[in-house]
């Protein structure tokens, strides 16, 4: 018995380029996907006096090489401090006092964060199916 394999080197010419171009295409899904949930995350957050916190909210995009383009959204402080204080808005704070005996309140607990990113996650989703789909034939 034989077996014959004819159309190799075409086969393999076309994973390349599907490899290349799929690739390419998930980063520009990814991006697209990030933008969206940073906009949704940025109308979350509530505005204090300086508006820090809803200013240093970005998004940063990670493109590894084995692992494909994924992407992470939150407040990011900078060295002006910027964004540190992101986890007391959210979770709230018990009475709290500085050294001196100062009371400086309590902070009620706004889970701004909830729900952030739904909408774009299923877009993001449906986008990534179709990109899929248009390079693999089964």
């Amino acid at each position: 018995m034989s077996i014959t394999v004819t159309g190799e080197k075409e086969t393999i010419k076309k994973l390349w380029i599907y490899n290349d171009a799929f690739i390419k295409n998930a980063k520009r899904i990814t991006r697209k996907a990030s933008k969206n949930v940073e906009d949704d995350y940025k109308t979350r957050v509530p505005v204090g006096k300086t508006g820090n916190l809803r200013k240093s909210v970005k998004a940063k995009n990670i493109y590894n090489r084995g692992g494909g383009p994924a992407a992470t959204v939150m407040p990011r402080a900078t060295k002006a401090g910027r964004g540190y204080h992101r986890h007391m808005v959210a979770y709230g704070t018990k009475p709290r006092s500085q050294r001196r005996g100062k009371s400086t309140g309590i902070m009620p607990r706004n889970d701004f964060t909830h729900g952030v990113g739904a909408a774009a996650d299923a877009q993001f989703n449906a986008d990534m199916q179709a990109e899929v789909s248009k390079h693999v034939v089964i």
